[in-house]
């Protein structure tokens, strides 16, 4: 699964597939330890749903490669798992049972440089994209470093940064508990 604005290097994908045979597998950018957000305007505010102080490890929505085992899990569940926001994190709560073998997948999330190896580049537009396809790696430095802070590598990024961003006032699709009937 990739994010609508994830390009991905279908060479460095078939690389990675080559290497890895297990079907109880999950790929991506591996994120532990993260803290449930307080902020109720925050895009990634799902406390309401998931009331734990901390998430269980997870891959980020950019790019995730899920096995066998877990895509037959989530299949024989899907009339029963619980719709959170954050599908990210959802996904590693689903599959926690499943104790899935994490491995990291190179990904450039708000890279400022695109790495030479890396699977799938986040955020991409339509032009970085077609760049991307026709192999100018090296030549494209993604708009959103050159107007934010978020990137880095970038001499806008500050550290702060993706707290202030991930805190921001966000309109999600699923309402929020508070304000269902």
């Amino acid at each position: 699964k990739v994010d609508d604005d994830s390009f991905v290097r279908p060479d460095k994908l078939r690389t990675f597939l080559s290497k890895t045979k297990s079907s109880n597998l999950i790929a991506g950018s591996v994120v532990s330890k993260v803290k449930n957000i307080d902020n109720p305007k925050s895009k990634w505010y799902f406390r309401d749903q998931y009331p734990k102080d901390y998430l269980p490890k997870y891959v980020i929505g950019a790019g995730i490669l899920l096995g066998g085992d877990g895509l037959k899990y989530l299949s024989a569940k899907r009339n029963t798992l619980t719709r959170y926001r954050v599908d990210d994190a959802a996904l590693g709560i689903w599959v926690e049972p499943l104790k899935l073998n994490f491995q990291a997948l190179e990904i450039d999330v708000y890279q400022h440089h695109i790495r030479p190896n890396s699977v799938v580049v986040n955020p991409a537009n339509f032009n970085e994209m077609y760049a991307l396809s026709r192999g100018e790696y090296s030549k494209v430095t993604l708009q959103i470093c050159l107007e934010t802070c978020l990137c880095r590598g970038s001499p806008k990024y500050r550290p702060d940064c993706f707290q202030e961003f991930s805190n921001s006032e966000y309109k999600d699709v699923v309402p929020r508990l508070s304000h269902m009937n």
